[in-house]
């Protein structure tokens, strides 16, 4: 009987593992890509994966010449953070920071973005 036990397990046991598998690789990657609204300003930033990594481009601006600029360059899987790690360019001094982004459900997109001593965090919504 013991045996007829295990040859149970095995299938169970795959089963799990590949349903835990998919639901973490839909989390890290799934849940960054469409479009999001920056808070307090009338802009969509949409996000695409291009190749191995995402990008986050200006869809929808008051300024016309602001739209189809590139914000977020570079966002790759961190698996030690649960997150992505990239460059966001700050359109007000015109330079590109080191910027940690992190989903907050399915909402929500946590934006840590890094200038020297100066760490912000800015939460984006799903449009």
């Amino acid at each position: 009987m013991r045996r007829r036990r295990s040859r149970r397990k095995i299938p169970a046991l795959v089963l799990a593992v590949l349903l835990l598998t998919s639901v973490v690789s839909q989390a890290k990657t799934g849940g960054l890509q469409g479009a999001w609204k920056i808070p307090d300003k009338p802009i969509v930033v949409t996000i695409k994966r291009v190749r191995d990594v995402y990008e986050g481009v200006v869809t929808q601006a008051p300024k016309h010449k602001t739209v189809g600029k590139k914000l977020l360059r570079n966002l790759r899987w961190d698996a030690k953070t649960g997150g992505f790690r990239g460059q966001i360019f700050g359109q007000k001094r015109g330079k590109t920071y080191p910027v940690f982004v992190k989903t907050k459900g399915a909402r929500q997109l946590a934006l840590t973005i890094d200038a020297g001593f100066i760490s912000k965090t800015v939460v984006w919504t799903r449009r």
